[in-house]
């Protein structure tokens, strides 16, 4: 499990889960971290990373954006409409 930035997690949302020169992701997800609300962006190449991801307790409100068996989720295809912005202006929220 790798956590990335957004610029990263949107190239590889346009990108059907590839970055340049990495293997091809199992799922991308987007969550509030746990000491700021922030968003951040993880990228889990493998079904044990992403349920470490789903119990871990530092990752809050957590949504996945894109899967390797369906591809971009309907909030993944929204997020990647709005360039990353689902929320206040002027803000990643």
């Amino acid at each position: 499990m790798a956590t990335v930035n957004l610029d990263i997690a949107l190239k590889m949302l346009e990108n059907d889960g590839v970055y340049p020169g990495d293997p091809k992701a199992y799922s991308i997800w987007r969550y509030e971290n746990q000491f700021n609300g922030d968003h951040a962006y993880s990228i889990c190449y493998d079904s044990s990373a992403e349920r470490s991801l789903l119990m871990s307790d530092a990752c809050r409100n957590k949504v996945k954006l894109w899967d390797r068996g369906f591809g971009l989720t309907l909030t993944g295809r929204e997020y990647l409409d709005k360039g990353g912005k689902d929320g206040e202006p002027g803000t990643n929220r």
